[in-house]
């Protein structure tokens, strides 16, 4: 998210390239991003910079929740949950 931003607003690097709405001409561009709902226009160069910080931002997100750690228990792991329903309707025999 952090490199998103800084290259987006030329902080790190270049920025993005904007062209006219024609495609003719174009040069890199410093932009910020817009938040509201000028960002929906494809015309506006801030909601690409936008799009980009949420995208990471959520993206961050995504991974951080798919380091959790769930447990063989729990409801959402199907594979755990059915073994150890068999596991446990055997009854516990003594080796001697």
């Amino acid at each position: 998210m952090r490199a998103d931003r800084m290259l987006m607003a030329c902080l790190y690097g270049p920025g993005i390239w904007v062209s006219d709405p024609y495609g003719l001409t174009g040069k890199v561009q410093s932009v910020n991003p817009a938040w509201g709902a000028e960002g929906f226009d494809p015309f506006v160069p801030g909601g690409i910079a936008s799009h980009h910080i949420a995208a990471g931002t959520l993206g961050i997100l995504a991974g951080l929740f798919h380091l959790k750690a769930i447990s063989n228990k729990s409801p959402l792991s199907y594979e755990g949950e059915q073994s150890s329903q068999r596991m446990n309707t055997r009854p516990n025999a003594r080796i001697n």
